[in-house]
């Protein structure tokens, strides 16, 4: 690089992408030993630096991509359902970038990725590569939130509040359209016009490049459809791979529970598949880095190749992603290389999350953040000490669809669960809560009677823990005796950390109504009384500090 320059940078998320699908993070291909599903992405680890443990913040695509693009925590940022989109508070890597005189361009593949949730902001060009029919549902996501825009503008908090219940429900449609969609070939042919256009000059830029197709459906083309089980002589495939009732059908008993009914023959299948898919996109990341190089631009340009979450194949009872906390799901690969600045061939130990990534590029970069964050930079390699730096935070907010018996019948509710993982060292802490949504329609009466029950479900918190080091994350292993010194210290460790996380939100989240501002710096100091369940997804999903009356003061 020569004196002046300033570096590029090349940010590719890999959406569903378990870290054990790649090669140097140690996959296992029963059917195929000794092959490894991600050659390029395999180089791309020889060339740079692996983080070995590296978490996602959130087991789904819309909170993480936040996380990934912003520096902040979903318990910072706010994005946690469908309902929200990013504060005015939280900067994103392209604004900031932006700002800083970069040029700027994007490209998704993702429903979650959409400009509505705030992705848009600070790119020159933000570009889908959805197929049609993906693509033609897209535009009523666009359609709603300028209908939301208006009924906010216009002061119509409940018609303003439905629409956006109306606009989740149609993000999850497109979400089916996209799981069946073959989109890497748009995404690599969009990406290389995006180098095309930057070229080799003086003017920094700033790629996003966003694969979908690991995502399930399990469908990858020809020949990484038989690559990894060329034998297999049954009928499964992995289309429908949710809903397929030969691979599971719904637990009724278990909010997001499965019934499993796959043989293990046929469950090896499915991976082999998911495998194909992780292979079919290592040779799209593959493409990039080779133009990228052929440009001349690999010793200018910080190359990063991530993922939001994992998949899960039972390894915790069930499959997919969004339903659990699992290390299955959060732990994620994480690359850098940036020759003659990161060192080659180097594994970097220690706990990083997704919220660390937009600091470490900055950093790299030379740029300074203008907000705060609640991630940090990984430099100085070699100085990740587990024990110095805070714990990691990963969240999962649901919200369920029910109904509750009034006086005058049965009026539709929704009750919410917050589970919250957090791991310091080799202990991991989990907790959940859960609460009901009440409805603007109850009568005064009946609604006052649904919150005092709300707030009771509310102060019930289930609190865990265990030591990684010793067992499996498994439900079996965990302990709620949190007297054992290493959890007892991690768990005043962790409630610290969440009393910071809390006080970082009350300034990004600045615009929200006064209410949830008090709210939140009354919990960041530790005053938020436990009874006060929230009401509205709009309000947030803010607990107490964990243990907060069932484990007492560390």
């Amino acid at each position: 690089m020569r004196a002046g320059e300033r570096l590029n940078v090349l940010l590719v998320s890999i959406d569903s992408l378990r870290r054990d699908a790649l090669g140097c993070y140690g996959a296992r291909l029963p059917y195929a030993p000794g092959v490894s599903p991600t050659p390029h992405l395999d180089d791309l680890a020889a060339s740079g630096v692996r983080l070995t443990d590296a978490y996602a913040p959130s087991p789904w695509t819309l909170p993480s991509h936040v996380s990934l693009l912003t520096g902040m925590s979903p318990l910072v940022h706010g994005v946690e359902t469908d309902l929200q989109t990013m504060s005015g508070g939280s900067p994103t890597l392209a604004e900031v970038l932006r700002g800083a005189g970069y040029r700027t361009a994007g490209v998704f593949s993702g429903p979650y990725l959409e400009e509505i949730w705030g992705f848009g902001r600070g790119f020159e060009r933000y570009t889908a590569a959805y197929g049609p029919s993906v693509a033609s549902s897209s535009a009523l996501l666009d359609r709603l939130s300028e209908n939301i825009i208006e009924a906010d503008r216009a002061g119509d908090a409940a018609m303003a509040e439905e629409l956006r219940w109306l606009r989740r429900a149609g993000a999850a449609r497109i979400g089916q359209l996209s799981s069946a969609d073959v989109s890497a070939e748009r995404v690599t042919a969009r990406a290389l016009e995006e180098l095309a256009r930057f070229g080799a000059g003086p003017a920094p830029w700033f790629l996003f490049v966003h694969y979908f197709d690991v995502h399930y459906d399990y469908i990858p083309p020809p020949p990484w459809d038989r690559a990894f089980d060329p034998h297999y002589d049954g009928h499964l495939t992995g289309e429908g791979f949710v809903s397929n009732p030969e691979i599971a059908v719904p637990d009724a008993s278990v909010p997001d529970g499965y019934v499993r009914r796959v043989s293990d023959r046929d469950l090896e299948h499915l991976r082999a598949l998911y495998m194909g898919e992780a292979a079919w996109v290592d040779q799209h990341v593959g493409r990039l880095v080779a133009r990228l190089d052929a440009m001349g631009l690999a010793g200018r340009t910080l190359v990063i190749v991530t993922s939001d979450h994992g998949d899960e194949f039972f390894e915790h009872g069930g499959i997919g992603h969004r339903r659990n906390l699992a290390e299955a799901v959060i732990r994620v690969p994480m690359l850098l290389r940036l020759p003659g600045v990161l060192p080659a061939n180097h594994a970097e130990p220690g706990l990083v999350s997704l919220t660390d990534v937009t600091p470490t590029i900055l950093e790299i970069v030379g740029v300074p953040s203008p907000a705060p964050m609640s991630g940090q930079s990984i430099l100085p390699l070699g100085a990740i000490d587990e024990g110095a730096r805070r714990p990691l935070l990963s969240r999962l907010v649901r919200i369920y669809d029910g109904v509750m018996h009034a006086d005058d019948g049965t009026v539709p509710i929704r009750t919410a669960t917050v589970q919250e993982a957090f791991r310091y060292g080799t202990i991991k802490i989990v907790r959940r809560r859960r609460w009901t949504l009440l409805p603007p329609t109850l009568p005064e009466g009946a609604r006052e009677r649904a919150q005092k029950y709300s707030n009771r479900q509310f102060r019930q918190e289930e609190l865990a823990w265990v030591d990684l080091a010793r067992a499996a994350d498994v439900p079996s292993a965990y302990s709620t005796d949190f007297r054992e010194p290493a959890a007892h210290r991690a768990l005043g460790v962790v409630r610290r950390r969440y009393r910071r996380l809390q006080a970082v939100r009350s300034v990004v989240m600045h615009d929200e109504p006064i209410g949830a501002v008090l709210r939140s710096k009354l919990a960041g100091l530790g005053y938020l009384t436990e009874s006060a369940a929230p009401t509205s997804p709009l309000q947030g999903f803010l607990l107490p500090v964990p243990g907060a009356r069932s484990a007492g003061p560390p």
